[in-house]
């Protein structure tokens, strides 16, 4: 009787082989995960950091003038701890709030309107910048907007910066 011999993996070599698959399986998941988290991570980072920045970014409409028609001079004081970039400012009838229509007295800023003259010069609180206001911390500044107005008449004032603040401000002519 002929005895054959088998042949077959030792079992060290199969546990070696078992070993290898599982870091190399192991490793892919580990990366395909970190890169995963990493995206999340920065994606975070953005929201948080442009929400802190926007939390900072405050300020007030502290006057509203209805002087010669069409024209409303606004003073806006940036009282918070980060410049404001104002982007619109928009003022139409208070009494079309309610109704949802649109207005016929709307006025958005699509250029930088006229810094106002303050005390005989320019003001020297802000500055344009293209269709942007800045206005440095602690300071303020005055631009006229041409609206046409009635007297007696209630306006909303919206004012929005660039980082996405709005402040809705009402004023009687």
């Amino acid at each position: 009787m002929k005895v054959e011999k088998r042949r077959g993996l030792s079992p060290i070599i199969a546990e070696l082989l078992l070993i290898a698959i599982t870091v190399v399986i192991g490793s892919t998941f580990f990366f395909v995960g970190t890169q995963s988290i990493g995206g999340y991570a920065n994606g975070f980072s953005l929201l948080f950091g442009k929400s802190a920045n926007a939390a900072q970014e405050i300020y007030v409409v502290e006057y509203a003038q209805f002087s010669s028609a069409p024209t409303v001079t606004l003073t806006i004081r940036n009282v918070g701890y980060i410049e404001v970039q104002l982007a619109s400012v928009n003022l139409f009838n208070a009494s079309d709030v309610a109704s949802l229509k649109p207005t016929s007295g709307t006025y958005t800023l699509t250029t930088a309107p006229a810094i106002t003259v303050v005390s005989s010069t320019a003001s020297p609180y802000c500055s344009t910048s293209g269709t942007t206001i800045v206005i440095p911390v602690a300071s303020f500044c005055t631009i006229s907007v041409p609206f046409n107005w009635s007297t007696g008449a209630t306006y909303n004032v919206v004012v929005s910066t660039q980082r996405g603040n709005s402040q809705v401000v009402q004023e009687v002519a």
